[in-house]
Formats: C-alpha cells, sequence, structure tokens
C-alpha cells in the first residue's frame, strides 16, 4: 500500500487577477500513487481568500479538513466546518472562501482521474505558462 502525507504533497499557487481574494494553493496528491478512477484535489485557503467560481466535469465530494469555509454551490450557500463533507454534482458551478480565522485545509474527491475544472475567470500562472508553451509551439507570423 503507498500513501502520501498531505503536508509533503507539492502545491502551487493560483489566483484570478480580476479578483483579489481569489487566491489559493491546490496539489494532486493521488497522481504520484497512480490512481486509475479517483481524483483528488488538496486545497488550503488563507482567510478571507477563496477558490474561485468553477465547474468540474465530474461529481465532487469535498471535506473540510481545517477551517471554516462558505461554499457556493449552485444556488445553496452553507458554512461547512472541520469534518464537514459537502457533494458537488458535475457541472454545478462552486466556490469556497475562508471565513475562518486558520488556514482552511480542504480535500476534495472526484470521480475521474481525467475530471477536468472550468474556472469563469482565467487563473494564473496556469493562464501564463499555457500561453508561453503555446508560442514555443506556433510559429510567430510577422505583421
Amino acid at each position: 500500500m503507498n500513501d502520501v502525507q498531505l503536508n509533503n504533497v507539492e502545491m502551487w499557487e493560483c489566483w484570478v487577477e480580476s479578483d483579489p481574494t481569489a487566491r489559493w494553493k491546490v496539489g494532486f496528491p493521488l497522481t504520484s500513487l497512480g490512481a486509475m478512477s479517483l481524483g483528488m484535489v488538496y486545497m488550503n485557503i488563507d482567510p478571507g481568500q477563496a477558490v474561485a467560481v468553477h465547474q468540474d466535469s465530474g461529481e465532487e465530494v469535498v471535506v473540510v479538513l481545517v477551517g471554516n469555509v462558505e461554499a457556493w454551490i449552485g444556488d445553496a450557500h452553507m458554512t461547512v466546518g472541520p469534518g464537514g463533507t459537502a457533494l458537488i454534482p458535475a457541472m454545478v458551478s462552486h466556490r469556497f472562501r475562508n471565513v475562518g480565522t486558520e488556514l482552511a485545509r480542504i480535500v476534495g474527491f472526484l470521480d475521474s482521474t481525467t475530471a477536468a475544472a472550468t474556472f469563469e475567470e482565467p487563473v494564473m500562472p496556469f493562464v501564463a505558462e499555457y500561453l508561453r508553451n503555446l508560442r514555443k509551439i506556433l510559429p510567430l507570423r510577422s505583421p
């Protein structure tokens, strides 16, 4: 049996330039284990910060490990504390915001290793990295 310690998961800082409150860190713990049919996302959100509005292509179960977060799932709005869970149907818009005074730690389980998230606004640094890579493979054209 393999295991991954969440404290050792590589995390990426994400943000949305048009929303100063949309800033979080994300990691994908099961990637290193070679999971075949289950995806997992691990998020850290500082107090007052949020994960931007997005939709996932698959169903997701979210568990709050530490902290208190406001969750908007479709038309529903709720506060979820430590040990609390939320079910998010596929393709339903959702967002989480840390309303506590400590770092919120959240884990989400997705029904697929290939589930894709679609955000309403471009998420950095992924958009910048995508554009840099795109410029490397597309020929530059003169005006």
